[in-house]
């Protein structure tokens, strides 16, 4: 393969194909050194970070990061990326300054929406609600981003006194949901966030519709699966009907289920959040 060595970006698509070839440690080295060739840039350290996720290696992503703050200090991917992996850990008490620093830098939707997501598993839902409408403000009220609405209600659904507020935010996440199958209607992430969406109001047929199709799209999509577990926690849900092979790996639900679509995410400063994602 022709490669221009001291091109970083052809280097992460080097690497990129040795990680789909099953070559992890050539695509590891690959992608060590295109960050050496730019250090401070932090799009190679963020797609060694998904790398990482990606083979569960959440020490070796915390390493990288905590270097590079160390070169760049007024990094807020740095800052952002450091917590998301301390929130991926479970390690929350680290992963919240992580996220403030942050937002200090450049108050951004990813942050804000991270620090939301961290505050939710610790089941402080109002202050989780506060931070994911702080993200949605960031984020715009036009944007297509239909996970923060969705996580914004969600929170406002666990908190005392706001289910009406919850209810016209997953409508306003499931129009934006809908303009996103437009673009592609076999997204089974966008599927079965739909049919939660639905479900969290009730619309059983319109819920069972878009899960049964997200399922046949995605069985094995770890966001596919959780929300199908959200979907059948509850008793006045459970007309929602799953197959009988996929009720059973779903399991009983765990405490985590309640979660929100998780905003682990900085490969990209304006797309959608998504955990440990491959950069683009």
């Amino acid at each position: 393969m022709s490669l221009n060595a001291t091109n970083d970006d052809a280097l992460r698509g080097l690497a990129t194909a040795y990680e789909k070839l099953n070559r992890p440690e050539d695509a590891e080295k690959t992608y060590q050194k295109a960050i050496n060739l730019r250090p401070q840039y932090w799009a190679s350290c963020a797609w060694l970070r998904s790398y990482y996720f990606r083979h569960a290696r959440y020490d070796d992503a915390a390493r990288i990061f905590s270097e590079w703050i160390a070169l760049t200090a007024d990094s807020c991917q740095g800052y952002n990326n450091l917590g998301a992996v301390y929130l991926k850990q479970g390690r929350y008490g680290e992963a919240i300054p992580q996220f403030r620093r942050s937002v200090d830098i450049n108050p951004g939707a990813d942050a804000f929406g991270n620090l939301a997501t961290v505050f939710f598993y610790q089941g402080n839902f109002a202050e989780a609600a506060h931070q994911y409408k702080l993200a949605m403000e960031v984020g715009g009220e036009a944007s297509d981003n239909y996970s923060l609405p969705g996580n914004l209600a969600e929170a406002y659904y666990w908190t005392p006194g706001n289910r009406e507020q919850a209810k016209e935010l997953y409508r306003q996440a499931i129009s934006r949901a809908e303009k996103s199958l437009q673009v592609n209607s076999r997204e089974g992430s966008v599927l079965s966030s739909l049919a939660l969406y639905h479900a969290m109001l009730s619309d059983r047929q319109e819920a069972n519709s878009y899960l049964q199709h997200a399922l046949q799209l995605a069985p094995g999509d770890p966001e596919v699966r959780l929300n199908a577990a959200k979907i059948r926690k509850d008793s006045w849900r459970s007309s929602v009907h799953l197959p009988e092979a996929q009720a059973s790996w779903l399991g009983p639900p765990a405490v985590g289920d309640f979660c929100p679509k998780n905003l682990v995410q900085q490969e990209s400063t304006g797309g959608r959040y998504d955990s440990a994602r491959g950069g683009e």
